[in-house]
Formats: structure tokens, sequence, C-alpha cells
């Protein structure tokens, strides 16, 4: 039976550490090249007649490495849902506060796999085997409430939890007005999206990725085009391998981040039979909070499975 787990921690992919290695080897072996060419002159005879070829070999295998990783990440597309205090109808109380426990939360994102008014929810027969992932927080006051979302926001970038934290800050001095639902369907709504915009915490990740691959693949060359042939040489190859080293040391720094001590909860299902194997399983799942935690956040991701192996992953799932 699938189980609540209170921990998110963001884990580097397989893979990133090794890729990270071979880019200072790489880093290492060309800055060597370039402290042989004395003048611009030099450096062209250098990369024209292939004395660079040993990084270029390097940066050649490293391409499908990085490439790999890309795919891996950010190429899975999903359904989402997300819901919080102040999604029209599922909160509680009256005024600006709202309240939404964790028992109230969950039954609202299993409520929503059968919303038929929503045209955007996800619509699995039971004989196509889906994945679920959901991330949900909690706090005991509305002050703590504030740097979950706040967490919750930066992760995932969801509208709803930005909605969430200004509707929370607006509480604290003045009544909110209730806004109304854009259609007809029963609030919260799927909405179909993809890493590179549901998670954007990662973006320095993809961004280190994309940087690699662009490099590495100049250098994969072997050699220069005359355009490259400049006096400039040398200096901005150094320059472009030490932009390189930074985005990639920045993006390991991203990982064993996460949100301890902001009250959040992951759940990650696969095999499950259907959207309706997907909401069972969420409404069935063990160890979850009561309504000891008055507000509650969470956004629930559904693919085929397997689409978010890589996500879950990276969460610490």
């Amino acid at each position: 039976m699938p189980a609540w787990n209170q921990s998110l921690t963001l884990t580097e992919p397989a893979g990133l550490g090794g890729l990270a290695a071979t880019v200072d080897t790489i880093i290492a072996a060309a800055n060597i090249t370039l402290d042989t060419a004395g003048t611009a002159l030099d450096a062209a005879k250098l990369f024209l007649t292939g004395a660079a070829a040993p990084e270029a070999a390097a940066a050649s295998a490293a391409v499908a490495t990085a490439e790999g990783l890309l795919g891996d990440l950010f190429g899975a597309g999903f359904y989402s849902v997300a819901a919080h205090p102040w999604t029209p109808g599922v909160g509680r109380g009256e005024g600006a506060w709202r309240t939404l426990d964790f028992p109230r939360l969950v039954s609202t994102l299993a409520a929503s796999f059968d919303d038929h008014g929503d045209a955007g929810r996800p619509q699995f027969s039971s004989a196509t085997p889906v994945e679920l992932l959901v991330i949900a927080a909690g706090a005991a006051s509305p002050a703590i409430f504030q740097t979950t979302l706040e967490s919750l926001a930066a992760l995932t970038g969801a509208r709803e939890f930005k909605t969430a934290l200004r509707r929370l800050k607006q509480a604290f001095a003045l009544e909110a007005e209730r806004r109304a639902a854009p259609s007809p369907s029963r609030a919260p709504d799927w909405d179909s999206v993809t890493v590179r915009n549901a998670v954007p915490g990662l973006a320095p990740v993809e961004d280190s990725l994309r940087a690699q691959i662009a490099t590495l693949k100049a250098w994969a060359k072997g050699g220069e085009t005359a355009v490259d042939i400049a006096a400039a040489l040398v200096a901005s190859k150094r320059a472009q391998l030490t932009t390189l080293q930074t985005k990639m040391t920045a993006a390991r720094a991203l990982f064993g981040a996460g949100m301890a001590g902001q009250g959040a909860y992951l759940l990650h299902v696969t095999g499950a039979p259907g959207g309706a194997g997907a909401r069972d399983a969420l409404k069935a799942a063990t160890g979850r909070p009561g309504p000891e935690l008055p507000f509650c956040a969470g956004i629930a991701l559904v693919a085929p499975d397997g689409a978010l192996g890589s996500l879950a992953t990276l969460l610490g799932a």
C-alpha cells in the first residue's frame, strides 16, 4: 500500500556527478592546450591541426551524457492539479482567513479525478498503468504556513501557490474577495504542463546541461572555423570554459536542499490502473497527518507510468 513520506530533499540525478568530473577533466586539458598558445596564430594552428584532440574526444563522449540527463529530467509531460485554502469552494472559514487540513486536501485532490466538468483532467482507462506524484505541505499556524507556501511556490512555480501566498498576506490586514471560478468545472482544475514550467526551481540544472551541450559540441569538433581565428581566441575560450564550470557548480549546489522542517510530505505511486487507480491510491495512502495541520496546500502530478520516475527520484521519493 502506498504511503506518505515526510521527506522532500532534492537528490542529485545519476550521471550528473560523473558529467561534472568529465567537464573538469576537459577544462584541465583545454587549459593546457591554451597555455601552449602564445599568440592567436599559435592558437589557430593548434585547433585547426587537431592538437586539441584529447579534450575534443572527451567532449564528444560527454555530449551524450548531458543530452540524456536533459531528456530524462525535462522531457516528461504530465497532468497537474493544485489546491490550497483559498481554492474556491475548498477552504473553510469566513472573511479573509481560510483553512484546509491535510485530510480535506487529500480528498479534494482525489475528487478532482472525477470532475466531469473539467475537460483538462486526466482520463486514463483502467487498462493504462499510470504514475502519481503528490507534493503536499502543512503548518499549524498562518505565520509558519507563509514560509511553507513560499517553499512550495519556489519549488513548483505553480500559480496556485503564488495566489495562495498573496491571499495569505492580504488576510493579515484585510478581507479578500471571493474569486469566481473561471469555468463551470469544479475547482481545482487540471492543467497540462512539463517539468520545465512546473518545477522552475530546477532551472539551474537545465541551464547547466544546455550550456554544456552547446560548449561540448563545439569542442567535440576538434577544430575551429575561420570565424574563431582572432586575437581574442585564447581569452574567449578560457571565459567559455569558466562559465561552463560555474554553471555546473551552481547546478550541483541545488541538490541536498529540500523542505525539511516545512511539514512537507511526498507520495509516489507507480503502476496504478488508470486515473481511478491513482485516485484510489491517493485516498488509501497511509502515513498522512490529520487535522492537526489546519493550513495545507499540495499539488498532484499524473502521467503514464514511468514518466515521473526521474522527477520522483530527484525529489527524494
